[in-house]
């Protein structure tokens, strides 16, 4: 129940920060900013913690950091100043749905982790399912993909490391053309038969001309299939 969950928090918040300053051995001074989690989530819970974190940082005159509330979860079982650097950057210029953020956080938490052992984590029982929980990761180069079929091991994109700490956001305008062809391919993998505005919709960041270009090479070289008349046409993996 919401309103439940909303007591409890009221009831055990400022308890629960207490202990930590505490067990860090600290005093609020010695503090250089506030994280809170800003959603998705319970909205009534979500709002307790947020006012507390703005009466808090108002009193200790600290400066707020917003974060993802699922990433929050899930990272917050290891702290790496490093780690954290670049899942903020991905949080800031990615838009991930809840699924990738869980199966991020199992990858980055690993550093290096095998499909099979990927599969067991996220406790699927076949292997064809994760396709929806790595969704666009490796597509739009979050995540680098080595191997083939069960030998296949997911890692974090090192490229984003100086990335994040340049700040330097992801550019898709210039992406190579042999990139492009891997994004075309997780997009139609995750999303399924699509007509080319769709496509383009998706990839907002790429002009449309291109992406129309590289997807008719992709039908020339069958690498997508088509279905459908001109107005309705729609494109897909080709099936060998």
């Amino acid at each position: 129940m919401p309103e439940v969950a909303a007591r409890e928090h009221v009831l055990n918040i400022l308890p629960v920060i207490d202990e930590a300053l505490l067990t860090a051995k600290i005093t609020p001074k010695k503090l250089d900013l506030i994280a809170v989690t800003k959603g998705p989530g319970l909205i009534t819970s979500l709002i307790t913690g947020m006012e507390t974190v703005r009466t808090l940082a108002f009193a200790w005159d600290k400066a707020v950091v917003e974060v993802n509330h699922i990433a929050g979860h899930i990272f917050s079982n290891f702290i790496n100043v490093e780690q954290i650097s670049i899942l903020d950057y991905i949080d800031k210029h990615f838009q991930l749905t809840q699924k990738e953020y869980i199966t991020l956080g199992i990858i980055v938490s690993e550093k290096r982790i095998l499909s099979t052992q990927l599969a067991i984590k996220l406790q699927l029982t076949l292997e064809d399912k994760m396709k929806s929980w790595l969704g666009r990761l490796v597509g739009i180069g979050v995540v680098v993909a080595t191997g083939m079929k069960k030998a296949t091991e997911y890692m974090l994109n090192p490229e984003l490391f100086s990335k994040a700490k340049l700040d330097i956001k992801p550019n898709l305008i210039t992406i190579e053309p042999y990139k492009l062809e891997a994004l075309l391919v997780e997009d139609l993998k995750y999303n399924g038969k699509s007509k080319m505005k769709d496509i383009q919709s998706r990839l907002k960041e790429i002009p449309k001309q291109r992406i129309q270009k590289t997807v008719y090479q992709m039908v020339d070289k069958q690498v997508f299939a088509v279905d459908g008349a001109k107005r309705n046409r729609k494109y897909s993996l080709f099936q060998k």
